[in-house]
């Protein structure tokens, strides 16, 4: 579930929760047509936060910047 070694990847259940959101939002974003792509793309982009949010708000920031622009 993590790729490093940390406590909260190896006893904080919301971060495992996150992980399996984000997992089923990244496959769901390997599956929709060009046209749902933005929309899926944001969707990943919001697991990541919402997990971020609570567990480690550190990379919350850097996530914002990922989003793709509304114009």
């Amino acid at each position: 579930e993590c790729d490093w070694s940390s406590d909260v990847c190896s006893s904080d259940l919301g971060f495992f929760s996150g992980t399996k959101v984000y997992r089923a939002a990244l496959d769901q974003l390997y599956k929709v047509d060009k046209a749902g792509r933005a929309d899926g793309y944001q969707k990943v982009l919001n697991t990541c936060a919402a997990c971020h949010n609570v567990v480690c708000p550190g990379p919350l920031k850097k996530i914002g910047r990922l989003r793709l622009s509304t114009n």
